[in-house]
């Protein structure tokens, strides 16, 4: 496939390069949102279904929660990032209309929000070549 090694080489230098770097503006912006719902996702999601850990939650008055309630927890977190903050409405409203369902809301969207992120490494990937 390729003439020597040495072409080999560059072009696994150019792709290390590529995605090795910084990205800038809004791009950025857009992958460190998408970053802290994922993380915020990945803590939630170790507490649903039946082998779901219990997570201890000291609240801002000092007070300890032990549960593995998506509500209890998203509820005593004082969360000041804007995009999980978004996600933590959207499991509000959940529990507002059905009742239930709060921790299935959070997972799905970080999942949402996994895939989005490799189909727009894609998209840049894409620009880049």
């Amino acid at each position: 496939m390729y003439a020597n090694k040495e072409e080999c080489v560059l072009l696994c230098y150019n792709y290390w390069f590529m995605f090795s770097q910084y990205f800038s503006g809004l791009d950025e912006a857009v992958f460190r949102n998408i970053g802290a719902c994922k993380q915020f996702a990945q803590t939630i999601r170790t507490a649903y279904g039946p082998n779901g850990m219990n997570k201890m939650v000291i609240n801002h008055i000092e007070k300890l929660f032990v549960t593995n309630d998506a509500a209890t927890i998203i509820r005593e977190l004082d969360v000041e990032h804007p995009a999980a903050k978004l996600m933590i409405l959207a499991s509000e409203m959940q529990e507002q209309e059905i009742g239930d369902g709060t921790n299935f809301v959070i997972i799905f969207a970080g999942a949402l929000l996994e895939a989005a992120e490799d189909l727009l490494r894609m998209v840049c990937m894409i620009i880049f070549f």
